[in-house]
């Protein structure tokens, strides 16, 4: 007698939870502490500013750059999206497939709309 399994796409959506749980818990506040603490608090002149709006232009100015922040929320999109979807369940609202299409659909969205700015936005 053999087993039968179900395939499922839940190790898809937990690698995705996973990826953007790393970006939220690694990446994000080493930038918010670069933004927000260490560049305002380095002395600098005023010419040569390091989060200057001429020089964070440039930095946008790639393709890369731009990929990585797009790709950057996308993560942080489908983090939350799964654990909105959890948190739903472990409140006792059980949605079904309509719960689960309205949050990965929402980050669905959100992906391609970052991956649509990236392309569609003229370069600086």
């Amino acid at each position: 007698m053999s087993i039968r399994f179900r395939r499922s796409h839940e190790p898809l959506f937990w690698l995705l939870f996973g990826a953007g749980g790393l970006v939220a818990a690694l990446v994000l506040p080493a930038v918010v502490v670069f933004t927000g603490l260490i560049a305002p608090l380095t002395p600098h002149s005023a010419d040569a500013g390091l989060l200057d709006y001429a020089r964070v232009l440039t930095l946008f100015a790639s393709p890369g750059a731009r990929a990585a922040c797009a790709g950057f929320i996308a993560l942080l999109a489908w983090h939350a999206a799964h654990r909105i979807l959890h948190l739903c369940h472990d409140l006792g609202v059980h949605g079904g497939a309509g719960l689960k299409w309205s949050c990965y659909g929402s980050a669905a969205a959100v992906s391609l709309l970052a991956g649509g700015l990236v392309v569609l936005l003229p370069s600086p």
